[in-house]
């Protein structure tokens, strides 16, 4: 079983700028609140660079012409970026590598497969330094969970309340008006959405009671596809709270971390604790409450 994705680095005069991980095959860059990687409109267009992982190599695509994308100081439209490529835009250096994460089948564990490097080795050693300062902080901070939903939720039984298919079938009726209304309330509250999966799915187990078969397989749909959704939002809004860290945008800061201790509400994991410390730091430095 393995995982890939997209490292992306942007520097600005010999310093840092971005620096993102993104899990899946493409990434988009711009200024655009829906980008991957995102800088201001003084910088990029609403959608600037498309990078795309394809057969272990990366492609690119200039999706605007303003500012213009340049590579080796000829315009770029679109190819191939290998590890060395810097595509330029204004004063910023666009610099990409792939990887791969795969899970050892015996001890779970995982082991990180580089496909092209995980970092380009950078011409400059004052970049060089204020990657390896980032590393070190960095290495303090706990790894998220790969999902939001907690493995022991994936493998718990869910069963149906009712046995006795005449009231099966009232249980699934109302389960799945339950699982409607949480999942309308999941762009508000991830928690919400959360629990609107398990709701489809003991609505599902339900309506296999009453045997109605078909309302059960999609009950199970739902579910799946409300999962799938909110683990990409899930690392869309880690993303935004690591970008918004390292641009010193710490009301965005504040946002993100709300949403995803949302999301991690009741579980106990060392990222969520990270969390709860980098609420209270925000609340103190940024104001809304006072140390004592």
């Amino acid at each position: 079983m393995a995982e890939q994705g997209l490292r992306v680095l942007i520097t600005r005069d010999q310093e840092v700028v971005a620096d993102v991980e993104v899990i899946g095959a493409s990434v988009l860059i711009g200024s655009g609140g829906h980008c991957d990687v995102r800088l201001g409109p003084d910088l990029l267009a609403i959608e600037q660079i498309r990078l795309r992982l394809d057969d272990g190599q990366v492609w690119g695509e200039a999706l605007s012409r303003l500012p213009p994308v340049t590579l080796g100081g000829r315009a770029f439209s679109s190819g191939v970026v290998t590890q060395t490529d810097a595509l330029s835009v204004g004063p910023l250096f666009v610099q990409v590598a792939s990887w791969q994460e795969q899970v050892v089948q015996k001890t779970g564990h995982k082991r990180f497969i580089p496909l092209l490097a995980l970092l380009v080795l950078l011409t400059f050693a004052s970049v060089s330094a204020a990657i390896s300062r980032k590393v070190v902080k960095a290495s303090h901070l706990p790894d998220p969970p790969a999902s939001p939903f907690a493995e022991s939720d994936a493998k718990a039984q869910v069963s149906c309340p009712e046995q006795v298919p005449a009231s099966a079938t009232v249980a699934a009726g109302d389960m799945w008006r339950e699982a409607l209304d949480q999942r309308e309330r999941s762009p508000f509250s991830p928690r919400n959405g959360m629990d609107a999966v398990r709701t489809f799915n003991v609505a599902a187990s339900c309506f296999d009671v009453a045997g109605n078969h078909d309302a059960a397989e999609e009950a199970r749909t739902q579910a799946s596809l409300l999962r799938a959704g909110l683990e990409r939002s899930f690392h869309v809004h880690r993303v935004r709270l690591d970008h918004s860290i390292s641009q010193k945008d710490f009301a965005l800061s504040k946002v993100e971390v709300a949403i995803l201790k949302s999301f991690l509400a009741g579980r106990e994991h060392p990222y969520l604790t990270w969390l709860d410390d980098m609420e209270r730091w925000l609340e103190v430095t940024q104001g809304n409450r006072k140390s004592s």
